[in-house]
Parts: C-alpha cells; sequence; structure tokens
C-alpha cells in the first residue's frame, strides 16, 4: 500500500491494488502476487479468489485481443494516421483493463469460470500460466480439473502442431508447457489415483507425437514424488508412462529419435541431476522391484542400456552387484560398437566395476553367475582398449595371494 500512497487504504482499494498486482504487466510482480495469492487468499477469500482468477483468464485474452490490434494499427506504416490509431487503441484498452480490474475487485466475476476450451491463438500465453499457478490445492475451494485439463489440451495440441511441422514455439510456448507440466505433475501426487490417471492421460495419449514434452512431465513426476498421498502412489503413476513406454516389444521394433529416447531416460531417473554424493532416493529404495523390473527390461535397448548404467552409478548403487547381471544379460541383443563408441558410456561402465568390484569382490568369486556377468562387461571394455578392465579382470580370474 506504500507504493500506492495510502495510509489507510479501505478493503476495495486494497482488493482493487491486489486485482492490479495480479494482472501487473511486469512478471515479477505479477508472479509474486500469485503466490501470495494462493496461499493466503483462497482460504480466507475464496469468492474473491474465484472472481481474480476468472479476471485474470480474460486479462489473458484481453491481452491478446490487444496484440491482434497493435498489429493491424502497424500494418500500413506509410499511412499516416497509424500513430493515431495506435495511441487510439492503447487507450481503449487501458479503459478496459481498468474495467476489467474493477470488476476482479468486486467479486463479480466469481461466477464465470466455466471455460472447458482453451485456444492458443485467442489467449495471451504469457498471462496463461499465472492463472495455472494460482489453482489452489484444495477442490473445494475452486475445482480446477476441467480447466487445467483445458489449458493441457491447448498446450499438447499446439506442441504436436509443432513437432509435425518440425518448427519450434521457443520462449513463447515454453514458460506455460513448464507450469502446467510441473502443475500437473504435483496435483497428480497431491491427488488421488482417479484424478492422477485423468492428468496424466492426455500426456500418456500422446508419447508418440510430442515424446520430449512427456518426458518432461515425467521428469516433472519424479521431481514431485515426495508429494505423493502414499509410498505406493508415485509407482503407480509411473506405471502410466512406463508400461507401454518400456514395452520389450516396443523398444525392440521402433527405431528411437533422440526425443523418444528422452522419454526412455525420464522414466529411468537419467534426466535427474542428482548431486555427486548422493547414493540414495527413497522413494526408489523404499520400492525397488519397479524400477529393477523396468531396466531389465530396458537394458536390451542401447537407450535403455545407458540409463540404466547412468542410475546405477548414482541412486541405484544399492542394487550393485546384482544389477551386473541385467547389463551382461543384455550385451548379446546390444551393437557394442554403438554403445561404447561415446566415451561417456565406456567410463560410466568402467567407474562402476572399478567401484564395486573392489568393494564386492568377495561376493563376485563366490557366485559363478554373477561373477561371469562381471568378467562379461571387463570383456567388452578391454576390446575398446581399458587397460583399467583388464586389471581388473586379472583381479578377478587370478585373485592375489593372501600375504
Amino acid at each position: 500500500m506504500l507504493g500506492l500512497g495510502l495510509s489507510t487504504p479501505s478493503e476495495d482499494e486494497i482488493r482493487f491494488a491486489i486485482a492490479g498486482t495480479l494482472t501487473h504487466p511486469d512478471p515479477d510482480v505479477r508472479n509474486a502476487a500469485v503466490r501470495c495469492s494462493r496461499l493466503e487468499l483462497w482460504p480466507a477469500y475464496p469468492e474473491f479468489a474465484r472472481s481474480c482468477l476468472a479476471g485474470m483468464i480474460a486479462f489473458a485474452q484481453l491481452e491478446k485481443q490487444e496484440s491482434n490490434e497493435r498489429h493491424g494499427a502497424h500494418r500500413d506504416f506509410l499511412d499516416p494516421t497509424y500513430k493515431e490509431k495506435e495511441a487510439a487503441v492503447e487507450e481503449n484498452f487501458r479503459g478496459l483493463r481498468s474495467e476489467l480490474r474493477s470488476a476482479m475487485a468486486s467479486g463479480e466475476l466469481a461466477d464465470r469460470l466455466g471455460l472447458s476450451a482453451i485456444s492458443l491463438d485467442e489467449w495471451s500465453v504469457f498471462h496463461l500460466a499465472p492463472v495455472v499457478h494460482m489453482f489452489p490445492e484444495d477442490k473445494e475451494l475452486f475445482d480446477w480439473e476441467p480447466l487445467l485439463l483445458a489449458i493441457m489440451d491447448a498446450v499438447l495440441t499446439a506442441e504436436e502442431e509443432d513437432e509435425r511441422r518440425k518448427r519450434d514455439w521457443g520462449t513463447r510456448l515454453f514458460g506455460l508447457k513448464r507450469v502446467v507440466a510441473d502443475c500437473a505433475a504435483y496435483f497428480s501426487m497431491k491427488n488421488d489415483m482417479d484424478t492422477a490417471r485423468r492428468l496424466c492421460e492426455p500426456f500418456c495419449a500422446r508419447m508418440d507425437t510430442c515424446p520430449d514434452y512427456v518426458a518432461d512431465f515425467v521428469e516433472q513426476l519424479i521431481l514431485n514424488a515426495e508429494h505423493a498421498t502414499d509410498p505406493g502412489h508415485f509407482w503407480k503413476v509411473w506405471h502410466v508412462f512406463a508400461d507401454p513406454a518400456l514395452d520389450p516389444q516396443r523398444l525392440a521394433s521402433k527405431h528411437m529419435w533422440f526425443r523418444e529416447e528422452k522419454l526412455i531416460r525420464s522414466l529411468l531417473l537419467g534426466t535427474i541431476q542428482w548431486k555427486n554424493d548422493v547414493r540414495e532416493w527413497k522413494v526408489l529404495s523404499g520400492s525397488p522391484d519397479h524400477m529393477a523390473d523396468a531396466c531389465a527390461k530396458a537394458c536390451h535397448a542401447a537407450v535403455g542400456f545407458e540409463a540404466t548404467m547412468r542410475l546405477l552409478y548414482s541412486v541405484g548403487s544399492f542394487y550393485l552387484p546384482d544389477a551386473f547381471g541385467w547389463l551382461a544379460n543384455a550385451l548379446p541383443s546390444l551393437d557394442p560398437g554403438k554403445v561404447f563408441s561415446e566415451k561417456n558410456n565406456r567410463f560410466i561402465l568402467e567407474s562402476l566395476l572399478q567401484r564395486d568390484v573392489h568393494m564386492h569382490s568377495m561376493e563376485i568369486r563366490q557366485k559363478a553367475r554373477l561373477q561371469g556377468s562381471v568378467l562379461a562387461l571387463l570383456d567388452v571394455l578391454v576390446d575398446f582398449g581399458s587397460s583399467a578392465a583388464f586389471q581388473l579382470r586379472e583381479r578377478i580370474i587370478r585373485p592375489p595371494r593372501p600375504t
């Protein structure tokens, strides 16, 4: 209120100020207002919050209309009256914005949230992102699901169009895509499985048409896993994507491009930037069988083999040394020249073996099958000229005599 010069503002003035910050042209101001309103406004003044949310949606549409009319005013620079036309457009929309903020403040827009469809050609992309951030956690305050699904459908449709035309919306759509994926993932974890399935289904249905964005959504699910209602809820949601994406026949028969490979990496936690000293993730170590089964299948594809090695190197290290069997069993179905032609892949496997063969040397020698798996992996590295792998193999075959 200090910025408005109001020493004792009335409630109407405060409401108008809140409406102004929620529709402020500066995104930093707008986003800060949305964060505060989501936490404080919904519990105390739900009707006013609903009116603000409806006003933010109308504001996004108003901004798009102004943008279209401004382009119309600029269309003919040789027109000597184009500056007057532009000024008239600006003045008109300044008045419309003020009227909209007054309507938001009065609460009269609270019942105008019945949207079932959103078109990115009619709404400003930059002003739709705060709308999604404004949704409350409690669905009894506002049932955000239909509106979120409508915005999700608009974003996914635009993404499919980009994939089909091989174009990129760039920063124009990037912010909204990220907000929608984050919000849908968070609500998928915080709500029951039926709600989570409805939120995941639009992404799952487009697994083949826009895999890059689906991979981003899966990564957000993983990052929000600790918000899950119960320990098994995350894995139920994870299986919605993992079961079709990691099907052995699909992995074997489908030629995957980089964006499709990204989805496999995301499901196997390969796109998460773990800290260097992190060796455990409680969501994984608490229910290890889901990922173990998935990795054993995915290893038979080059991208799955690479992602599994990265998992074992970080938060999946507790699977070792038995997990060497997954990697060794997959070698006959892989082209070693393709997988290990990349120096990083050789480095990760060599580091895994160096770390865990020394740590579990006695167990490896005592279990014939495990020893065979480790030797098979070492042989591949030796074929690519690894002296460290050669020394490890000799250590297993001819262990040093005790002195």
